[in-house]
């Protein structure tokens, strides 16, 4: 998978957390995530006019990261509950061993292997 095909699959599920999220998908994702940020970052330091934008900009891109986020602990075997873990000390470093854990090797609670793992292309 690479970084179109993971925004691509993350927008259009952009409020579904039911499935798995392979490791790929997620981390191409957070990358898509991390240059947004950064672009938003730019913008809001240019003018207020495009701050108030590059704030919307930030709200709206947070619903398909935290579902991206659920699908990846749903192919580690683990609740998407888990990412309210964030919101405590510390939680952030058991919450980020499990995105960066290989996923479920078969099908588990949450779904069948993503497909890409299983050489199908979407």
């Amino acid at each position: 998978m690479d970084l179109i095909e993971s925004t691509k699959i993350c927008y259009s599920k952009f409020l579904d957390a039911d499935g798995r999220a392979s490791q790929s998908e997620y981390w191409w994702f957070y990358l898509v995530g991390v240059i947004n940020g950064l672009l938003i970052l730019l913008l809001s330091s240019v003018s207020e006019s495009l701050a108030a934008l590059a704030l919307i900009a930030a709200v709206v891109s947070i619903p398909p990261h935290l579902t991206a986020m659920i699908r990846r602990l749903h192919d580690t075997n683990h609740s998407g509950l888990w990412v309210l873990l964030l919101l405590v000390p510390f939680g952030i470093f058991v919450v980020t061993y499990w995105l960066i854990c290989s996923g479920d090797e078969g099908a588990n609670r949450y779904g069948g292997v993503p497909v890409e793992l299983i050489g199908v292309q979407v």
